[in-house]
């Protein structure tokens, strides 16, 4: 049965809170909410931009950290890639010195004059790095491009000026891809013939017999195997190497059908664990073309009981999903018997374990699915026959399949009958919500009513306000916050029900339901919401202030919230304290009011978002037309690995969005 975490307040949940807050923060310094950028220029400065990338360029010669400074190297150098500043991405290239970020950049450069039409170019650069395995890498993907626009002979030659053997191997095979791609299927055999490497020209002969066999040509698809099977017969100084490629070989050769010879190919493979995995591949294959009897004989070539236990699940997962109940039975008997003979007592049980999930798996359908077809009775039936605690789940699982058929009263009598509280009381509160959104009230503060645990009750009295405020129906949704006596829980109600009104475009409602709520964070998150919705509308001078407003309730946070303030950021979207900021920095810098953004990018104690903060700031100021006040911005920015991202976030804002080419 599937477990169910009820929210609860504060304190009670310290452990699974704190850490979804420190996953939450990473991703908040990744993508603040904000809302989209202006549309960039039509035409722009070119000399500008080019010098904003030279004072990029000047603060990263200014950081002490090696390390760092070949990552801001690097991010000069890919911004003026992406700009189509070529030459200035070379020059910058050149000062990270040698190693793979260089040669990285190189290749981004080789990449944009090859999008623009100039492969002549990019083999230059990648002569540029001559030695190097980026000189490598870069004649590859010039060898791809070529060979997926047609020219396969231009790409064979650009590959047969690779050094290395195994990289110049493994060119040709992205040849013979890119040939089997575009239904060459000859000339990419022709390709594979040419290969000298036994692994990579294994690997092309699979992709020419896989495509055969998808055209049809299951006999060609059979030959051209049968030379890859050889191929590896031959690679007797590797042994490792060589039952690797048994492996894909037989595989490949149960995909295209032949059952037969994947399992002769198998039984060459000495190693007992790629053994046990290509029998596994094999036998998944054999039950999806249907024949399940032949996959549970190839489970059963299987010496190692864990290993034939845990196929004889594979199968019968298989045959679950394609909705055979009995064959799947069958099966699982197999796998029981199988995982009983494992020695090792650690072992045994966990095998037994993994059969009982999957019977498990089996058992479900023949509860909810006929609940959903409308035979409720049998669905119970098949319930009632169950343990207590499974029976429980499976009564909510027919609850909601009859709140989806739109028998609410049903659902409510089914969730009734359910003997344990906590399983009642979530699928209470199912309901309630699906009452609430059908418009039906009454019915749903009864149910809401119903629930004994306080916590859930007002939650569910939340989603009753949150639907009679997404209705419309704006003073009812506040007589339903009202009636709520937990006041963590009446600040959501509140917080959901100015959302509500802002995205409905009633602002001035949203901001006299936002103002009276007292928690900070909650208020915080919802004069956001509200500000977005101002400035999408084009009132500028309502989003000033309600960022004003939103600020106000921002300072009240703490700089590193404790359990009991962690609830509201998880439930409600809301972020701490330095980040709430970030947002209204953004938005304070969207609507051109630079100086409250200053004041707010003050506020901020973090260096990270204070960067951040700043370098939206200048943007804005860039966007404006006051250059010089935003160089002067990130000027004063100390940190010239910080002063780095500001000068590259400002070019970025001034650069139309353009193919690549260069300058």
């Amino acid at each position: 049965m599937h477990q169910q975490t009820r929210r609860v307040p504060g304190g009670r949940w310290a452990g699974v809170c704190l850490a979804a807050l420190a996953l939450w923060l990473v991703a908040a310094l990744l993508s603040v909410p904000v809302l989209a950028q202006a549309t960039r220029p039509a035409g722009f400065d070119a000399a500008r931009v080019r010098t904003l990338f030279d004072k990029a360029k000047s603060a990263a010669e200014g950081i002490a950290d090696t390390g760092k400074q070949r990552e801001a190297y690097v991010s000069v150098a890919t911004a003026r890639v992406k700009a189509g500043d070529l030459a200035g991405a070379r020059a910058t290239a050149d000062a990270i010195g040698d190693g793979r970020e260089k040669a990285s950049v190189y290749y981004d450069i080789a990449q944009a004059q090859m999008k623009a039409g100039d492969v002549a170019g990019a083999k230059a650069t990648a002569d540029a790095l001559a030695g190097s395995s980026g000189n490598a890498s870069i004649h590859r993907a010039i060898a791809k491009v070529q060979a997926a626009a047609g020219d396969t002979t231009g790409a064979g030659k650009t590959a047969g000026a690779i050094a290395g053997e195994k990289a110049r191997a493994e060119t040709f095979g992205d040849i013979a891809q890119a040939q089997v791609e575009a239904g060459d299927t000859a000339g990419a055999r022709k390709t594979a013939d040419s290969i000298s490497d036994e692994e990579t020209r294994i690997a092309a002969y699979i992709s020419v017999a896989q495509a055969q066999a998808k055209a049809g040509r299951r006999a060609e698809a059979g030959e051209t195997l049968a030379v890859a099977k050889t191929t590896a017969d031959a690679m007797r100084a590797d042994l490792m190497a060589q039952m690797f490629a048994y492996c894909h070989v037989a595989v490949a050769q149960a995909q295209t059908g032949d059952m037969t010879g994947a399992l002769a190919t198998a039984q060459l493979i000495a190693a007992s664990s790629y053994k046990e995995d290509t029998y596994r591949s094999i036998a998944r294959l054999q039950v999806k073309a249907g024949d399940a009897a032949g996959a549970r004989k190839t489970a059963d070539a299987e010496w190692d009981a864990y290993a034939r236990a845990a196929t004889y699940c594979d199968i019968a997962q298989a045959q679950i999903d394609a909705g055979d109940m009995a064959g799947a039975g069958e099966t699982l008997a197999g796998a029981t018997k199988a995982a009983n003979a494992v020695t090792e007592e650690k072992w045994r049980w966990e095998a037994l374990s993994a059969v009982a999930q999957v019977r498990a798996k089996m058992d479900r359908p023949v509860v909810v699915e006929p609940a959903n077809i409308g035979d409720v009775p049998r669905a119970k039936a098949a319930a009632d026959a169950m343990e207590e605690w499974k029976k429980a789940g499976a009564y909510h699982d027919i609850a909601k399949a009859q709140l989806m058929g739109g028998d609410t009263a049903g659902a409510r009598a089914t969730a009734d009958a359910i003997a344990d509280a906590h399983t009642r009381e979530w699928a209470y509160s199912d309901i309630t919500t699906a009452q609430a959104e059908a418009g039906d009230v009454i019915g749903a503060k009864k149910t809401a009513d119903a629930i004994a645990d306080a916590d859930a009750r007002w939650s569910a009295y939340g989603s009753i306000a949150k639907a009679q405020a997404k209705a419309g129906h704006v003073a009812e949704a506040k007589k339903t916050a009202d009636a709520i006596t937990d006041a963590d829980d009446r600040a959501s109600a509140y917080s959901i029900i100015a959302k509500a009104q802002a995205r409905a475009g009633d602002t001035v409602g949203a901001r006299e339901m936002a103002d009276g709520i007292t928690n900070v964070y909650r208020k915080a998150n919802a004069l956001l919401t509200i500000a977005e919705a101002q400035v999408k509308a084009g009132n500028k001078t309502g989003a000033r202030e309600t960022l004003i407003a939103a600020r106000a309730a921002t300072d009240g946070m703490k700089e590193e919230p404790g359990e009991a303030d962690c609830m509201p950021l998880l439930l409600e979207g809301g972020m701490p304290k330095t980040h709430t900021y970030l947002s209204i920095v953004h938005l304070q810098a969207e609507v051109g009011d630079v100086a409250e953004a200053k004041i707010t990018t003050d506020a901020m104690v973090d260096s990270w978002p204070k960067r951040a903060a700043y370098s939206a700031i200048a943007k804005a100021m860039a966007k404006a037309g006051d250059f010089s006040g935003a160089e002067a911005l990130i000027a004063a920015i100390k940190d010239p690995a910080n002063r780095v991202t500001a000068y590259l976030d400002m070019a970025e804002a001034l650069t139309p969005e353009r193919g690549p080419g260069s300058r």
